[in-house]
């Protein structure tokens, strides 16, 4: 399976939180919100070194994990109850170590300076 889009995961989160059929096309302004919130917490991962990925080229190794993710992020929006606030950073960091355990980063091919002691 090739890498999936920011649409498919938009659409997949919506699913997961019950805003839409599975056959169904999801409401404009519901798409743009997971979208645009997907972004923000893309900015999150990278600044912890864990993106590797375009924003709209998501590897199929992180996609069901992204998803738990951002029903954590997105759920309250829609109405969904979330996290209490205590417990939301141990529930978005499982989240996060779950994509920690399937980042592969490719090999830069770039050769690495070793110091001698």
């Amino acid at each position: 399976m090739a890498n999936r889009t920011i649409q498919d995961l938009a659409r997949e989160v919506l699913i997961d939180l019950g805003r839409l059929d599975f056959l169904a096309e999801p409401r404009p302004e519901d798409k743009q919100r997971v979208e645009r919130r997907y972004l923000n917490i893309l900015d999150e991962l990278a600044d912890e070194d864990l993106v590797y990925w375009d924003a709209d080229s998501i590897p199929k190794e992180v996609f069901e994990a992204l998803i738990g993710l951002m029903r954590l992020v997105v759920g309250p929006g829609f109405g969904i109850p979330g996290t209490v606030d205590a417990n939301l950073d141990a529930a978005m960091e499982g989240a996060k170590r779950r994509i920690r355990r399937r980042v592969r980063k490719p090999a830069s091919g770039e050769p690495q300076r070793v110091d001698d002691f």
